[in-house]
């Protein structure tokens, strides 16, 4: 799993599907880390909620650990949730959709 690259092309698809390349450059970044953080949160979210609840403190403290890489923590979290690449993608999916139909309401476009 490779929540830092899944994370980068829903950013890069979110670009082209919401206009955002018509911004100026500064615009797009401030954009891009907001939409960055915003999934970042809730697939963090998702894969607590998801977690097993006999390794949920041991979750917690990989993630409060300031010596684990971000492989370490993948790892961690794969091994303890096979399914958590699948819970990612979806995550990623659902704030992707929910941001194209936010876009077409506010903008009064048909949806896709």
């Amino acid at each position: 799993m490779n929540l830092k690259k899944n994370i980068q092309d829903a950013k890069i698809d979110l670009v082209k599907e919401l206009g955002i390349d018509k911004l100026s450059k500064e615009k797009q970044e401030e954009l891009l880390v907001q939409m960055g953080e915003v999934l970042q949160q809730r697939i963090v979210l998702r894969i607590v909620e998801e977690f097993p609840e006999d390794k949920k403190d041991e979750l917690l403290k990989v993630f409060e650990s300031k010596d684990k890489s971000p492989d370490e923590i993948n790892a961690f979290i794969e091994k303890n949730l096979p399914n958590a690449e699948e819970l990612v993608l979806d995550e990623i999916g659902a704030y992707k959709r929910e941001s194209v139909d936010f876009t077409s309401d506010l903008l009064g476009e048909d949806k896709k």
